[in-house]
């Protein structure tokens, strides 16, 4: 029987996101935390599953997790809207606060899904084309925002792939100079070696929204997100999003987490991924000079590598997977490495060493 339905060409044009699912011994491609709860937390989460209602849908404001939530980062639960991961938040932001045909400006490379939603929300996804340092000149950034009226300016800070983060005040300065919606993504913030979030300005700036996540501190698997913005935002973002987005179990364990002295487990786990992810950047960039690519000081919990030669990092990263090593290889020349255990660190290094010197 001939199929009469035609996909939308927003939909056939996509290209599937497919990550990592092989088992691997190392695993260094998602930048998620290479630790796990402690047992102590891992218990009570065992006795929270048990007492959740599961016949009844989850609390629709997400108040006590917003509250713990809250107090870990220091902002006003007021000024939070809780997300099925920060993906759902892009996703809501680029169909509900763009108009049909909207423009939107995104940074290449940076978090993939920012085109991606845009995309689905049939915006005009204009890219701004970062330099061969992967760098952003914010100057010239403006310059695209400006060119025609615009709805959306989304960008990650610290940047994902590229491990790169701009101060406090050229992200605010950028801020104040857009005119429109302005999203910084702050997934990363808590590994950069300098506090640059913008959190603390939300009141102050109508036009931003900070994107935080519970997933790269060994939560990924809730899929808990934030957004912070002013009243207004906050207001509107709460009007948009599913009355029951986030399920009664990623609210029950993440605020467990988040209280009791759990939270001290997460910010000693960061302590350690900042010190992995230096020990990592030490390493590699002494090898970088006679091997033929360049290495950023790392603001995230992962080293990014830019090879002058295109064959090299797809050599580097075929021959790890023949070793059980995963890491992200990025087309044409990037290669991205999580923050493992120290073990895998290490193990990774080792190999990494051995295959420059073949």
């Amino acid at each position: 029987m001939k199929d009469m339905h035609v996909l939308p060409e927003k939909v056939e044009r996509l290209a599937e996101y497919k990550p990592i699912t092989t088992a691997y011994r190392v695993r260094l491609d998602a930048n998620e935390s290479p630790f796990t709860p402690s047992a102590g937390l891992l218990e009570r989460f065992a006795d929270l599953t048990r007492g959740i209602a599961y016949n009844r849908y989850p609390d629709p404001t997400a108040g006590e997790l917003l509250r713990a939530y809250g107090a870990f980062i220091g902002v006003d639960p007021d000024r939070l809207t809780a997300g099925n991961g920060s993906d759902e938040l892009i996703s809501l932001i680029c169909t509900a606060f763009m108009p049909k045909g909207g423009r939107a400006v995104v940074c290449v490379p940076d978090f993939s899904m920012y085109e991606f939603y845009c995309g689905i929300a049939e915006a005009e996804c204009v890219r701004y084309v970062k330099g061969e340092d992967h760098a952003i000149d914010f100057a010239d950034l403006l310059t695209v925002v400006r060119e025609k009226p615009t709805s959306l300016v989304i960008l990650s800070n610290p940047c994902n792939p590229t491990s790169i983060g701009y101060d406090r005040e050229t992200i605010l300065d950028f801020v104040r100079s857009t005119g429109c919606l302005t999203v910084i993504d702050e997934a990363y913030m808590e590994f950069s070696p300098t506090d640059d979030s913008v959190l603390g300005c939300i009141d102050e700036y109508e036009n931003l929204l900070v994107l935080k996540t519970l997933s790269k501190l060994g939560l990924a698997a809730l899929r808990c997100g934030f957004a912070a913005g002013c009243e207004k935002l906050t207001s509107a973002l709460r009007k948009v999003k599913s009355p029951y987005n986030v399920s009664s179990l990623t609210q029950a364990l993440a605020t467990a987490a988040l209280t009791d002295g759990y939270e001290d487990e997460f910010r000693a786990h960061i302590a350690e991924i900042k010190a992995g992810t230096r020990r990592l950047y030490d390493e590699l960039a002494k090898l970088a000079p006679a091997n033929g690519y360049k290495i950023n000081l790392p603001h995230t919990n992962f080293v990014a590598l830019r090879f002058s030669a295109p064959e090299m990092p797809a050599y580097i990263f075929d021959r790890l997977h023949d070793r059980s090593i995963s890491i992200r290889y990025m087309k044409p020349s990037l290669l991205r490495v999580t923050c493992g255990t120290n073990e895998e660190n290490e193990e990774f290094l080792a190999e990494f060493k051995a295959l420059l010197s073949k």
